[in-house]
């Protein structure tokens, strides 16, 4: 049996801090999709914005 308490990460848009700190304490937990299932379903490529400045690089770049 499956007593896992969780929650769709969009409620949070509804909900107050307490609120929130209540659920926490309630043993609720929030799921959300991964970026690769937001890529899937979005049915495009990941890309970075071409129209943001990423500023000059310093060499400790990780992408």
């Amino acid at each position: 049996m499956n007593n896992t308490k969780q929650l769709n990460i969009r409620v949070l848009d509804y909900l107050s801090d307490e609120q929130v700190k209540e659920l926490l304490k309630a043993g609720f937990t929030f799921s959300h999709k991964s970026l690769e299932e937001y890529i899937s379903d979005s049915g495009k490529e990941l890309n970075a914005d071409p129209e943001f400045n990423w500023g000059e690089t310093v060499g400790n770049e990780i992408w």
